[in-house]
């Protein structure tokens, strides 16, 4: 071969061994996300980004994604069994403010529960938690919903393939 085939040869099986070794890599992808959201859901903006953060999971994991909603900051509250229903109401006596939805107006409560009962998980920010709650409180919990430690909080950023920030 002449010097001008072989650089046209080693060109064309670099090219080739760089798409083989992405489409592999995008063929092993299992689409893990988590969708963080810290906003304060008595703020009628803050319900907004609750609203939104719930659908973005929703539609996420219809799509087959695994999807972790991490809560932190005034959101650890959308992981309440008291405070969540206790927003929604707030929301809409006050702001009259409910969830848009292609099946009509939804809580934020109801939009995490259907995110939690079809697969979803809920890994809380453990110090925003124990401030709000206490250390003790994870009773206080909705189904679905743990409190983070060190290890898993570091085990579930490490895995996430993308992070979606409200």
């Amino acid at each position: 071969m002449t010097y001008a085939k072989t650089s046209k040869f080693l060109i064309l099986l670099f090219v080739l061994s760089i798409t083989i070794i992405s489409q592999a890599a995008f063929a092993s992808e299992e689409n893990n996300f988590v969708v963080s959201i810290k906003s304060d859901l008595y703020d009628v903006k803050g319900y907004e980004a609750g609203c939104i953060a719930a659908k973005t999971a929703l539609l996420l994991m219809d799509s087959g994604a695994t999807v972790t909603l991490f809560p932190s900051l005034d959101s650890v509250k959308i992981a309440s069994k008291t405070q969540l229903p206790y927003i929604d109401a707030v929301n809409n006596i006050v702001h009259e403010y409910y969830c848009k939805t292609s099946n009509g107006p939804k809580s934020v409560g109801q939009l995490i529960a259907d995110f939690t009962q079809a697969g979803g998980t809920i890994m809380v920010c453990p110090l925003s938690w124990n401030t709000r709650y206490g250390e003790d409180n994870e009773g206080e919990l909705i189904d679905g919903a743990s409190v983070g430690s060190a290890t898993s909080l570091s085990d579930m950023f490490m895995k996430a393939e993308k992070i979606i920030a409200f």
